[in-house]
């Protein structure tokens, strides 16, 4: 098992995430992570903290049209953001910032990221900004 199966890359014989995700039915922290950003702008929310401690946003029980395609596990949640920030998966002895962007057909979402690790509890707050494709 690499690092890969963890988000649903690929699985122990190496087949597509697609399709280990069809036969196992594991949550994937990158389909959340997808559908959080959009869920961020269709709430018109442009900042948004995920807490370890706390329940994921989309498990509050939304229509089945605006519910996530999953809900995996905080910890897999917060991992994945730290990859698409840049970052290790490991936790931070202080806070850390990251950033990446998730192009769109006529603009660019800019995504902010600040984790704070803590011995029992870990927080990323989530900033995301609209800007023209250039």
């Amino acid at each position: 098992m690499g690092i890969l199966d963890l988000f649903g890359g690929r699985n122990a014989a190496g087949e597509s995430g697609a399709k280990s995700r069809a036969d196992d039915k594991q949550p994937s922290a990158i389909e959340y992570v997808d559908w959080l950003i959009g869920y961020m702008l269709r709430m018109s929310r442009t900042e948004l903290t995920i807490d370890s401690k706390h329940p994921l946003p989309g498990s509050e029980g939304l229509a089945p049209d605006a519910a996530p395609p999953c809900l995996p596990d905080n910890e897999a949640v917060l991992n994945r953001l730290k990859i698409l920030s840049g970052l290790n998966i490991v936790r931070h002895a202080k806070p850390v910032e990251g950033s990446f962007e998730k192009p769109r057909e006529h603009h660019v979402l800019a995504i902010t990221t600040l984790f704070h690790d803590g011995p029992d509890m870990s927080t990323c707050a989530i900033r995301v900004r609209i800007r023209p494709k250039s």
